[in-house]
């Protein structure tokens, strides 16, 4: 068999911060499959001769990319075997997963500079073992086309600016480590070349370039503006250094991706031992089967269905036996559902977001089947956005979307067809918006925009009002770290409420329920992140690439609005009044029918 060689040569480095570089690649039959740590003692680092012994295990060290290897670039483009290759040192010796790993490279560049990156992903090709297990990796990049184009179209110099790398430990979300380096190529490998047997003349030089370490975390703003339908405020905060702002002035616009989908309904029971009772049937399907429901009210009860009341069904759930022919009757459900995939028990019907992307960990680990972008069991999600939404990864190549700061979210407040009927709603309800915003997407936190209480400042600021304690310490935090705190609101969806009934095996006929919680429906973003943020001074505009681990944007759960019991007398009074001027109605018409019949 013959041996494979791989030979990596640093001609140039420019900056000793810069990583190492793989420069000529000898004649091999399969480079992929060469082992990681052959290619590394075969290489130079930064300079220098790689050393194996100067990469040992450490909790204390970062991810670091040590090689960033263009292979196969032709002369000839037609002859060219193009791929990028990364070499990675992982000081912990953790296990990184082959799935969800990518690379942050730019993709555009204007005047010399880069205006956009994309994620790539990558293949993972080669692990050390033995006395340095895990401790170095091999990566190339699973599709370069992109890349290819953008180089081929200079033959002089091929730029690459790599921001991060994002590697998947087996946690619920990768996480991002800094790059910031470009990389510029020049030249031709051995073989590659207009004369394919001439020297090689591949040379490399590499320098830093600026990126942003971004600490980002999540929160939201149910907006009551509906009694069964709300309107969610999405948003991240962050802290960006003030020197930033001076240097490069405004923040204009924000590039993001995440994969946006809808929760299957979600379940949250205020019956403690009807939530016992089913909760061992989590993710199983029942259909035709009996299962053993509790007594509630002292019915037993044979299914569950969620609606806006016990004869209005928007969801039914058969968990026993039951008559076919009440299948599809309207006011009685109109999907059907075997089986239950999120469940939750709450005395006060309120549930937190760290409580549902936990109970979204723990189905996905008992449950499992298939994953949803490798995190999540599909059972979890339907296919489904919001109507003027987008599923799955965002922009038109799912490489992320560009939100700035001049445009607005437009928000419709409560109206029930009438201006009487939204008046009378809202005084049942007492909670009920209708006033209509506009808010801006990017919001620079102020010190006046945090004084008050909890109440105050999420109104003021559209978050959650349980967030409200970590988003002051965020705030106060960043600013001893010379650093303005980032609000960034990049979307407005639907979340759906409704109670949720049991019913007897005769409730078709008698019409016996009992309301034991609600089932909801929210829009989740997962594995969102932030690829740039784009400031402006003076009209010069610069794009600044960031370091951002993906966060799984899920909010929390609140029953659906009530009518308030505070209000109570003002309900009877105008249902009194209601009544009295329909008697008066009736009578002068009954008048007025008299006079003309005589």
């Amino acid at each position: 068999m013959k041996k494979l060689t791989l030979i990596l040569t640093m001609v140039l480095i420019v900056s000793a911060i810069g990583g190492g570089s793989i420069n000529a690649f000898a004649a091999t039959n399969n480079i992929d499959a060469s082992d990681v740590l052959f290619d590394l003692q075969n290489s130079q680092i930064a300079g220098e001769n790689f050393n194996v012994d100067e990469y040992g295990y450490s909790d204390e060290k970062d991810v670091k990319l040590l090689a960033f290897a263009e292979y196969g670039f032709a002369f000839d483009k037609s002859k060219s075997d193009y791929n990028i290759y990364l070499y990675v040192y992982n000081p912990s010796g953790r296990e990184i997963k082959a799935e969800r790993n990518v690379v942050s490279i730019a993709t555009v560049y204007e005047n010399g500079k880069a205006v956009d990156y994309d994620k790539f992903a990558l293949k993972l090709l080669s692990v050390s073992d033995g006395k340095y297990a895990r401790l170095f990796y091999k990566f190339k990049v699973k599709d370069p086309t992109k890349l290819f184009t953008r180089v081929s179209a200079n033959t002089n110099v091929r730029r690459y600016d790599v921001s991060e790398i994002e590697l998947n430990f087996g946690d619920v979300s990768s996480k991002a480590y800094t790059v910031g380096n470009y990389y510029e190529y020049s030249g031709y490998a051995q073989g590659f070349g207009a004369d394919s047997k001439a020297e090689s003349t591949l040379t490399c030089t590499t320098d830093n370039i600026d990126t942003l370490e971004l600490k980002v975390k999540s929160t939201y703003y149910r907006y009551n503006n509906g009694t069964s339908t709300q309107k969610d405020i999405s948003s991240v905060y962050f802290g960006i250094p003030n020197e930033i702002f001076t240097k490069y002035g405004n923040l204009q616009q924000i590039k993001a991706n995440w994969f946006e989908t809808k929760t299957m309904p979600q379940y949250v029971f205020t019956n403690q031992n009807l939530y016992r009772n089913l909760y061992p049937y989590l993710g199983v399907n029942k259909k035709n089967q009996v299962v053993p429901l509790p007594e509630v009210d002292g019915h037993r009860f044979f299914d569950i269905c969620v609606g806006a009341g016990p004869g209005v069904a928007k969801y039914a759930f058969k968990f026993g036996e039951y008559d076919s022919k009440y299948d599809g009757v309207v006011g009685l459900g109109t999907y059907y559902f075997n089986q239950l995939d999120w469940m939750f028990y709450s005395k006060n019907g309120k549930v937190s977001s760290t409580e549902v992307i936990h109970e979204a960990q723990n189905y996905t680990s008992k449950i499992g089947g298939e994953l949803l972008i490798d995190k999540y069991s599909k059972n979890l999600f339907v296919a489904e956005v919001d109507d003027g939404r987008q599923y799955g990864w965002q922009g038109t190549d799912g490489n992320g979307i560009v939100i700035d700061a001049d445009s607005t979210f437009n928000i419709d407040g409560f109206d029930a067809g009438s201006k009487f009927m939204t008046w009378f709603t809202q005084v049942c309800y007492g909670k009920l918006e209708t006033n209509e915003l506009s808010i801006t997407p990017i919001y620079l936190v102020e010190e006046n925009d945090v004084i008050g209480n909890a109440e105050t400042i999420a109104q003021r600021l559209y978050i959650e009002e349980s967030d409200v304690t970590e988003f002051l310490q965020t705030y106060e935090q960043n600013k001893v770290e010379g650093k303005r705190t980032v609000l960034f609101r990049f979307a407005t969806t639907d979340y759906t409420a409704y109670p949720l009934w049991a019913r007897c095996e005769k409730a078709f006929h008698c019409g016996i329920n009992s309301e034991v919680g609600y089932g909801a429906q929210q829009t989740v973003f997962l594995d969102f992140d932030i690829i740039w943020l784009k400031f402006l001074k003076a009209g010069q505009a610069t794009v600044i690439p960031c370091v951002s681990s993906p966060i799984d944007v899920f909010h929390g759960l609140t029953p659906p609005l009530q009518p308030s019991g505070s209000n109570i007398w003002v309900i009877i009074l105008t249902v009194i009044i209601c009544v009295i001027m329909l008697i008066l109605v009736f009578k002068l018409l009954g008048v007025v029918l008299k006079k003309r019949s005589n």
